[in-house]
């Protein structure tokens, strides 16, 4: 026998008591007296209210956490939905003012090549040279407005296509000569024999490359200044690459 009573103290405090006893008879089975024992769990038992108390007030507390952040999911959520919508927007915005913006030049770039075709005099060509390499400088720059949106969707894909690299070159130096004239600079280009002439890959992004290399270099350097614009090469084990840079020497 095993149980709690409630015994009644001069103080304020309840005692927890735990009673064993035990029934003991004779040969006959008749009871002939009974033996057992008191004892105080008022600790015990307040150690187990605080228990239970305090399991209470975890379940309490991981139930409004587990709201906070089922909460915070849904808010994450709302603005990943918002972002992506955001995003879907720009690309499809990008993609529609590029195709925009290509109808008018294609029409530029035809009219022009139309009248260089008719055009005899060797200046009035250079112009239009020069027109038609700008012309497709920004188709490349248009272009690389679809490339944009095809590199968040995961979509982008670079050319493999055979050209000449001092073609390159050349289409960046008709495009920046003027700018160098006017600003007096000495504009020299380094490139050795030693890079290969002939490459194979993306030719309109590795121009876009040469001429913000060239652009920057114009930018900083002061009037009367030189700028060598010089390539080298590496080559790895799958791929050769060209690398352009540019020096910029200040007037003495």
């Amino acid at each position: 026998l095993e149980d709690y009573a409630f015994v009644s103290h001069s103080s304020d405090e309840p005692v927890f008591c735990s009673v064993t006893g035990k029934c003991l008879r004779n040969s006959h089975g008749e009871p002939t007296e009974f033996v057992g024992s008191v004892r105080n769990v008022t600790t015990r038992v307040q150690y187990e209210k605080m228990l239970s108390n305090a399991n209470l007030e975890l379940e309490s507390r991981v139930e409004e956490r587990t709201r906070d952040l089922q909460k915070m999911n849904e808010e994450l959520q709302r603005s990943k939905e918002e972002a992506d919508a955001a995003t879907k927007a720009k690309s499809q915005f990008l993609t529609s003012i590029s195709h925009e913006l290509r109808t008018p030049l294609h029409a530029i770039i035809a009219f022009t090549e139309h009248v260089r075709s008719l055009e005899s005099s060797s200046v009035v060509r250079t112009y239009l040279r020069n027109i038609l390499d700008s012309s497709f400088t920004l188709l490349d720059i248009i272009n690389d407005l679809l490339d944009f949106s095809k590199i968040e969707a995961g979509h982008v894909v670079l050319e493999r296509v055979p050209f000449m690299l001092d073609h390159c070159v050349q289409r960046v130096c008709n495009l920046v000569l003027a700018r160098a004239a006017a600003q007096e600079l000495e504009f020299i280009v380094d490139l050795p024999p030693t890079v290969p002439a002939k490459l194979v890959g993306d030719s309109g992004k590795l121009q876009q490359i040469i001429l913000n290399i060239a652009s920057n270099a114009l930018k900083f350097t002061p009037s009367g200044g030189t700028i060598t614009l010089s390539f080298d090469y590496k080559v790895s084990e799958s791929a050769f690459c060209p690398i352009p840079t540019a020096f910029r020497e200040r007037p003495i």
